[in-house]
């Protein structure tokens, strides 16, 4: 707990930071808002895999979410955004059932499923971007088109270990699957993350200034060691199945962000919802 507090206080202190920084620049235009965003989180090992067998692998990408606060500075074709936001991390490695060897002689356990464990976490980052204005549209529908280019700095803090047991069962065989990971509760890594994207400011009827696009994040670090442990059986014979990975958490981000508050340089508060 004394680990996230202090992770907290950091992203607050960088945040305000920032904000310290921007205030000496005279920007066209200010706007803060909240963001959501459905994340893709892609891990790509950063050194290969050492297992005892080659069918422990990590699955391709797990479903996440990210949230969090935006500041967004506009200066003609330029805009420079920040914020922080806190993201849910995580990672599944999948089991071949059919691959693995359970008995001493070797034979196939002869069963064509897979078993998933997933491992998960929790992000804090500060994102510092730039955009620079491609498009712009001002006739029925009023959006400006921006190229985005950026980095942010991740702190990543992982959950309890995954434990479980499985049965499965096909064609009169039965196996018993149990699995573990490691690292445990509370493993803290940091690293930078090169981001890469787009985004769209539109003016929605109705609604408002909203902001969405496509944004992807690659780290320059792992996330850490990633023990894992199976064991498959079939009631008289197991075998047990280990890998150590090293996986770079990147992720594509769907950003979805709604400015509440806007400034404009000499006109003061902006309002932007009309009928």
């Amino acid at each position: 707990m004394r680990l996230c507090d202090m992770s907290f206080k950091k992203l607050i202190v960088l945040i305000i930071a920032c904000l310290f920084c921007f205030k000496g620049i005279h920007a066209q235009e200010f706007s803060m808002g909240i963001h959501f965003s459905p994340i893709a989180t892609i891990p790509m090992m950063a050194k290969p895999p050492v297992t005892n067998h080659p069918s422990l692998k990590a699955k391709k990408y797990n479903i996440n979410a990210s949230a969090g606060l935006n500041f967004n500075y506009r200066f003609k074709r330029l805009c420079i955004e920040t914020g922080g936001n806190i993201t849910t991390r995580s990672i599944t490695f999948r089991m071949n059932l059919d691959e693995y060897s359970y008995n001493s002689l070797g034979g196939s356990s002869s069963i064509s499923s897979y078993s998933d464990t997933r491992s998960s976490g929790y992000a804090i980052g500060i994102p510092l971007q730039v955009g620079y204005l491609l498009d712009k549209h001002d006739a029925k529908t009023v959006y400006d088109f921006y190229g985005l280019l950026g980095a942010s700095y991740e702190m990543h803090t992982t959950l309890a270990y995954a434990y479980g047991a499985g049965v499965t069962s096909q064609s009169g065989n039965s196996i018993t699957n149990n699995r573990n990971f490691y690292p445990g509760s509370g493993v803290q890594t940091n690293w930078i993350n090169i981001i890469a994207g787009f985004k769209i400011n539109a003016i929605l009827r109705h609604v408002g200034l909203i902001e969405y696009g496509l944004r992807y994040h690659f780290p320059l670090s792992h996330a850490g060691q990633y023990h894992v442990e199976t064991v498959v059986s079939n009631g008289a014979y197991g075998s047990v199945f280990t890998g150590d990975f090293y996986p770079r958490l990147a992720y594509m981000d769907f950003h979805f962000t709604y400015y509440f508050l806007s400034y404009e340089k000499g006109a003061g508060r902006k309002k932007y919802r009309y009928n």
